[in-house]
C-alpha cells in the first residue's frame, strides 16, 4: 500500500468528507494544522496564499478554497483508537509523545497510521519496516471527486 492509495482509500470510505461536515460548524481560532482542499463541500478559508502558505507553494499545491483544521477542531472530531507499536519509540503514539502534543514539522502532529500489529501483511515484519509507507507530518490532503 502506498501513501496515495492509503489516503485515497480513506477518502473513498467517506471519512474525510464526513470529517469536514462534522467540523464545518466550528471556526478555527488557532493556526491551521491540517488543510483539506479539492472536492470539499464547505470551506472556511479562501485560496492558497503565496506568503502564508509557503510550504504548500513549495510542494506545488493549489486551491481556490479549503477547509483548515486547528488543534481544537481536530480534537472535536470522532476518534478511533488503535495502539500499534511504532518504530520511533517501540510504543503507541500518533498526536502526542510522552503526554505532550507533537509539533508541526517533527513527527507530527498528524499521521496516517494503520494498526500494523494486527494486520497479517505487516505484523511479522521487523518494526522498522512496518510503517515505511505511512505518511506522517500530514499538513494537507487534496481530495478528488470519486
Amino acid at each position: 500500500m502506498n501513501k496515495r492509495t492509503f489516503l485515497a482509500t480513506v477518502a473513498v470510505t467517506g471519512l474525510l468528507p464526513a470529517t469536514v461536515a462534522h467540523a464545518a460548524a466550528t471556526a478555527t481560532a488557532g493556526p491551521a494544522l491540517l488543510t483539506l482542499s479539492g472536492a470539499i463541500g464547505k470551506a472556511n478559508r479562501g485560496p492558497l496564499d503565496r506568503v502564508r502558505d509557503q510550504m504548500m507553494v513549495k510542494h506545488g499545491i493549489k486551491f481556490d478554497k479549503a477547509f483548515a483544521f486547528d488543534a481544537a477542531v481536530l480534537r472535536q472530531l470522532p476518534a478511533v483508537t488503535i495502539k500499534p507499536t511504532l518504530e520511533y519509540d517501540a510504543q503507541s503514539l500518533a498526536t502526542h509523545l510522552d503526554g505532550q502534543p507533537l509539533g508541526l514539522g517533527g513527527l507530527g502532529p498528524q499521521w496516517a497510521v494503520y494498526d500494523a500489529d494486527r494486520i497479517a501483511a505487516f505484523k511479522d515484519k521487523p518494526l522498522k519496516q512496518r510503517f515505511a509507507l505511512c505518511p506522517w507530518g500530514i499538513y494537507h490532503i487534496g481530495l478528488k471527486p470519486v
